[in-house]
């Protein structure tokens, strides 16, 4: 399994950002939500198996006291993985 995590959100593809969400029950997330609140984020997370987004994470901060991390989601056929670990991991990290 080849295994990415970086913050690059122009690399990613919000129709398969948009099946996650669905994946997991959260059906109220359109292509334009999600570039929305992802924009509005300081810091991401996704993960990529093979060039496919399986899960992500994002984070908004004051870069100084505070921080709040949000929608941390992985398909679940990648579930118990550790992968959602990694997101958290990098989203702390940075």
């Amino acid at each position: 399994m080849d295994l990415e995590i970086h913050s690059d959100f122009t690399k990613v593809n919000l129709d398969e950002m948009k099946d996650i969400y669905v994946s997991v029950g959260w059906t109220k997330h359109s292509n334009e939500i999600i570039k929305h609140v992802f924009e509005a984020s300081n810091v991401f997370a996704f993960v990529t198996v093979n060039s496919r987004v399986v899960g992500f994470g994002r984070a908004m901060t004051d870069g100084v006291f505070n921080a709040a991390i949000y929608d941390v989601l992985v398909y679940p056929e990648f579930q118990k993985q550790g992968i959602a670990k990694k997101i958290m991991e990098y989203l702390l990290a940075n």
